[in-house]
């Protein structure tokens, strides 16, 4: 019978044993899922909102908060703005700013400075903490941990509760690593939208540029067509990009590009050049042309960059100006 009832006793204990297991893993595959899921978004995601929305999003539902947000630097970098909010909608918190110069001793400004994360399991009686919005919001204990990326510090993700809450080393590992992982996310969706500035600018400028400016393959394919070849020519963008830049020479002066192209890669380039082009009406106009070669990291040539200048009136002045002298004498 005693052995029946220690049986028994172990048995209970070896399923208890068991389900403390099963809860671990499970919440471990929860964890690791989260940080997958952020990860994801990390290397997949080059857009900061869905970033930001999808990080915070991910943290408050592992972590189980009602409370969180971000901050990070406003365009000038002179202050932590809100950047995605939930549970907090006060128009106060969310419009505040927190100045880097400020004296004021502000938590989440020190966060950032220091990069060292703040752990307040009540607000409310922590005289460092100075955000009264955050009481006003009914907000009692909140984390914060900087958002670093490269030696770098871009702001800072905090979570909470409405509820007195004592923060685990578990949570806070956990904050760490979505931290960590939103800075490499936040970090390349910068370098993206500085390259696509940059990009954007280049365009323009060559866009509006009074010169035609047209880019083509090894083959005289054309790739790009200016709003100044527009002008020059008389195509518009859609009628050549895909076809020969042949529709632009005379008949006459069918093997001039590939004399250019040869030119072009033992010279590497050629600068007023001084070349005749016919218009989509027919009409031959004058060119001042540059090519200059397209090169790709291997240095191999693969296409060419012309920049056209149309030169027909100043040719037409020049002339006039011969023959005026011819007068004279």
């Amino acid at each position: 019978m005693a052995l029946s009832k220690r049986s028994e006793v172990n048995k209970r204990r070896a399923f208890l044993e068991d389900s403390d297991v099963k809860k671990a893993l499970l919440g471990r595959t929860r964890e690791l899922a989260a940080l997958l899921a952020i990860s994801q978004t990390a290397t997949q995601s080059l857009e900061t909102e869905k970033i930001l929305n999808d990080t915070l999003d991910k943290s408050l539902e592992i972590l189980d908060f009602d409370v969180g947000y971000i901050r990070t630097l406003d365009p000038g970098k002179k202050n932590l703005i809100v950047r995605v909010a939930r549970g907090l909608s006060s128009p106060e918190f969310l419009s505040t700013s927190f100045p880097l110069d400020s004296p004021d001793p502000i938590v989440g400004k020190t966060v950032f400075k220091t990069r060292k994360p703040y752990i307040g399991t009540d607000i409310r009686k922590d005289p460092m903490f100075q955000a009264r919005t955050m009481e006003k919001e009914g907000v009692i204990s909140l984390a914060m941990v900087p958002i670093v990326s490269k030696q770098r510090a871009m702001g800072f993700i905090a979570v909470g509760s409405k509820k007195l809450h004592k923060f685990t080393k578990r949570e806070v590992r956990l904050l760490v690593a979505f931290s960590s992982q939103l800075g490499s996310a936040l970090e390349n969706a910068q370098l993206y939208d500085e390259v696509n500035k940059e990009k954007a600018y280049i365009e323009n400028l060559v866009d509006n540029a009074g010169d035609a400016i047209i880019s083509t393959d090894v083959e005289d394919r054309i790739l790009t067509w200016n709003h100044g070849a527009e002008i020059i020519f008389g195509y518009s963008k859609e009628e050549t990009v895909g076809q020969s830049l042949t529709i632009l020479l005379p008949s006459h002066r069918a093997g001039e590009l590939e004399e250019i192209r040869d030119k072009v890669r033992i010279t590497g380039v050629i600068r007023n050049l001084e070349v005749r082009r016919i218009r989509k009406d027919g009409i031959i106009i004058e060119a001042s042309l540059a090519v200059s070669p397209i090169r790709d990291k291997d240095d191999n040539v693969i296409g060419f960059l012309h920049l056209a200048r149309d030169v027909t009136e100043k040719k037409r002045y020049e002339q006039r100006l011969k023959e005026l002298d011819k007068m004279k004498s």
